[in-house]
């Protein structure tokens, strides 16, 4: 048990700055830790609804109700009728149902409950597979890893890179390289506005990488890998 000990001593010395190395800095995962901002509400507003998105509709002095998108892209509005809502932005569909009631504008409100037509695959360190992030409009990509909880223990905050396949259009891929140090501290000046279906790629620091080939004993004995540990392999 000693000779263990003194061997992971020596890990220890060896490495030095592995355990450092294996998060991103404190300066950008605290700013990626940050309330969303308050452009969120304008992203919600330009979102285009689709099928099954979920909506919440209020009228006034009338409870709110919900309604899911139907595949034909319509959902059933009380007092309206079936209503076309796929390719709306929420305000539109809004005004549309006041115009169809007979009531002022500002009197209904739609918002979506339940983002469920668009997504956003993420890949990255402490996932070991894709992860499906729900596409809410058109959002920065730091904005959108401020709404799913910043980096994971072990990602390189420099090696960021997001891809656009435009399958559906039959254009070349395009590929994006962000520097989330950079885009946190300019507003806009290196973020991308991300789409539907793109794929975002978060590296790992060469030290996460090394310490996941350590036996299992020498990396209890290394500050900060309990935090990668926990994740799934």
């Amino acid at each position: 048990m000693a000779y263990s000990a003194q061997i992971g001593v020596l890990f220890v010395i060896a490495l030095g700055g592995v355990s450092g190395c294996a998060t991103c800095p404190a300066k950008v995962q605290a700013a990626l830790q940050q309330p969303k901002p308050q452009r969120m509400g304008a992203v919600s507003r330009e979102y285009v609804i689709g099928c099954p998105d979920r909506l919440t509709v209020r009228v006034a002095n009338t409870p709110p109700f919900d309604v899911t998108v139907e595949p034909d892209g319509c959902v059933m509005i009380p007092g309206v009728g079936r209503m076309r809502v796929d390719g709306a932005a929420p305000g539109d569909v809004a005004v549309e149902i006041a115009h169809h009631r007979q009531l002022a504008s500002n009197s209904v409100q739609v918002a979506v409950a339940e983002y469920a037509s668009k997504t956003v695959l993420v890949f990255g360190p402490g996932d070991g597979v894709q992860r499906v992030v729900p596409y809410v409009g058109p959002e920065n990509l730091t904005e959108m890893l401020r709404r799913t909880g910043g980096l994971a223990p072990g990602a390189a905050f420099h090696a960021v890179h997001v891809v656009r396949p435009h399958v559906a259009s039959g254009q070349r891929p395009e590929v994006f390289t962000v520097d989330l140090a950079a885009a946190l501290e300019k507003t806009d000046s290196n973020d991308v506005r991300l789409q539907p279906s793109d794929h975002v790629y978060i590296g790992e620091t060469s030290g996460s990488s090394f310490a996941r080939c350590m036996p299992p004993w020498v990396r209890a004995m290394l500050p900060g890998m309990k935090a990668i540990d926990a994740q799934p392999e």
